[in-house]
């Protein structure tokens, strides 16, 4: 370092000035930690007033849920909601009982706990119910209305007998306590037989129409012949009817004069089988193959 002598003073070179330098950076550097002060404290007084905003909400909701669930757990167990009345209606086939059991619905059951898609479920489970509806009457009713599938017919399926509706699709086996009799549906293995079954509620009322005195539920059996028609068995009368399906309305108006004129000609008592295909009728009497 070096000194020098002015007016008898010695004096620093350059040192007044290192300090300054300092003196003014320190300074800058506290001023700077104190603006920083003055804008730090709204940010925190403002993070803080958020946080207890959102720790006031969530325990706001957590009140709220606990209140809920507990008015929930009171009411479900309360005995003024408690079933006391059960109706059922629309059931013919199925018991009461037995509604009530695939409902899964009983005496004494808490009506607001009772889930009413699992209750409609289960009354669909079973395979003599097509729709349901099912409704609660507040405090201590419940009311069940249910609509069976109609039997028509009988159908094998694995060595077994089914009911099976209109269009020949099958419901539930064939049981002592629930019997009644009805035409068989004769399948064969190497016929497609669901196509000539699903026509038979059309044949049902061609047969109406045309004023025969038979009936497709008066029939023993019904099948699908090679010829593609649909056979009727008559055991009361002894008579086959075979009806082609390519123009089952027009054969079964063609079969109609021809029985009708057989009756007329008293000559009905002679006849095996009828049958009207391709436009034409056929009629095949007793010790003949065809006539």
């Amino acid at each position: 370092m070096q000194l020098a002598k002015q007016g008898g003073m010695v004096r620093r070179k350059k040192a007044g000035n290192r300090y300054s330098v300092r003196k003014d950076r320190a300074g800058a550097a506290v001023k700077a930690i104190a603006a920083g002060g003055r804008g730090l404290l709204p940010a925190f007084l403002k993070t803080m007033t958020i946080g207890g905003s959102v720790v006031l909400a969530v325990v706001f909701f957590l009140v709220v849920s606990c209140g809920l669930l507990i008015g929930y757990r009171y009411l479900t167990h309360h005995e003024y909601f408690a079933l006391k009345k059960l109706e059922v209606s629309g059931n013919k086939r199925l018991a009461n009982v037995e509604v009530l059991s695939a409902a899964g619905v009983a005496l004494g059951q808490n009506t607001l706990e009772l889930n009413m898609r699992d209750v409609e479920s289960g009354l669909l489970a079973n395979p003599w119910v097509e729709r349901a509806m099912v409704k609660r009457v507040l405090p201590s009713t419940f009311r069940i209305t249910i609509f069976e599938r109609t039997p028509r017919y009988w159908r094998r399926k694995n060595e077994e007998l089914y009911y099976a509706d209109a269009q020949g699709r099958t419901i539930a086996p064939v049981t002592a306590n629930q019997f009644t009799s009805m035409p068989l549906l004769e399948e064969q293995a190497d016929m497609h037989d669901g196509a000539v079954f699903s026509r038979l509620p059309e044949l049902t009322s061609l047969l109406a129409d045309a004023g025969l005195p038979f009936t497709v539920q008066h029939a023993s059996w019904i099948r699908a012949s090679q010829a593609g028609e649909i056979e009727l068995r008559f055991d009361d009368a002894g008579l086959t009817m075979g009806l082609g399906t390519d123009d089952l309305d027009g054969n079964v108006q063609r079969l109609s004069l021809v029985y009708q004129d057989l009756v007329r000609r008293g000559e009905l008592n002679r006849v095996k089988a009828l049958r009207a295909h391709g436009r034409r009728v056929w009629v095949q009497t007793h010790g003949s193959a065809a006539g």
